[in-house]
């Protein structure tokens, strides 16, 4: 059972990504009374983000806190992960994930620390059990795999996870506005906050299907609403993010990303090809690797 939703966990981060980060140009959003606090903040994100967008790599440590109901049972998970990503020229990720779980109040036994690699369309696996990966230390599933077993394509989402871009989402926000100073990381910032309505966002966006997809599962979700916090430096960089949402059947999802080492080399390979075997999950169907 564990296995299983470890499973579920991984596949939940994946789609976080996704709820976070498909919004459109924030263009034409707005004011009102408050307009003149809400388009200086508006004004200062939008400059953050293209800053930050000028940087091709930069380091990302997320712990996501996620309660999640089905079938009357209640799942608390926590996700905790350290990631090395790289944007361009082509998108690709490196680090560690380490899932915690309980289930009904009981605490799941046998939480692994992942290693995990993403490049070249495909994801590499290092779970610690050479048993679920063919007795290699590492196993290989295809993008094409991933997102049939309902994963998502990390290639698309770094981009949409990365600072820039949440730092323009916040600006979508008709509430936002500059909240505060805090140290992050021993560098001092400025906090900018704002609530995002999920529906009425989604229906501004013009990307087709993939809009109308996500808008149907933040309705599955029972999320109308994301509060988000963007922690920024002196630098005009992101340095930290907070996204709150209320689910049904008193469900929530809680993300802190921490940003750093912007714009530092980042070097990203598969691991040999005698270290990678066919990943075997108990409890998810078999996802045959290419060859």
């Amino acid at each position: 059972m564990y296995r299983r939703l470890t499973a579920i966990a991984a596949a939940s981060g994946a789609l976080l990504l996704t709820l976070t980060g498909c919004f459109g140009d924030p263009a034409g959003t707005g004011a009102d009374a408050g307009g003149a606090v809400k388009l200086a903040a508006n004004e200062i994100l939008a400059k953050v983000s293209d800053k930050a967008g000028q940087s091709d790599t930069f380091r990302m440590k997320m712990t996501m806190d996620m309660r999640l109901t089905q079938e009357g049972l209640t799942v608390d998970t926590t996700t905790e992960s350290d990631m090395a990503v790289r944007l361009r020229p082509a998108v690709a990720l490196q680090g560690t994930m380490r899932v915690q779980a309980s289930a009904g109040g009981t605490d799941l036994q046998d939480a692994p620390s992942m290693q995990m690699i993403f490049i070249d369309g495909s994801y590499y696996l290092n779970m610690g059990d050479p048993k679920l990966t063919g007795g290699k230390p590492w196993g290989r599933v295809s993008l094409e795999g991933l997102t049939g077993m309902g994963g998502a394509d990390l290639s698309k989402e770094a981009q949409r996870q990365s600072p820039a871009e949440m730092a323009r989402i916040l600006t979508a926000a008709p509430d936002v506005k500059e909240t505060g100073k805090e140290t992050v990381d021993g560098v001092q910032t400025t906090r900018y906050e704002g609530t995002i309505d999920l529906q009425r966002d989604l229906a501004k966006l013009n990307q087709g299907q993939d809009s109308q997809e996500l808008a149907e599962t933040y309705r599955e979700l029972g999320a109308s609403t994301m509060r988000i916090s963007l922690w920024v430096g002196p630098d005009s960089l992101p340095r930290k993010q907070t996204s709150q949402m209320t689910l049904k059947d008193g469900g929530s999802m809680t993300v802190t990303m921490v940003y750093r080492d912007y714009g530092k080399p980042v070097q990203i390979s598969a691991p040999p090809a005698d270290q990678v075997g066919e990943f075997r999950l108990p409890g998810v169907p078999q996802i045959p690797t290419r060859t």
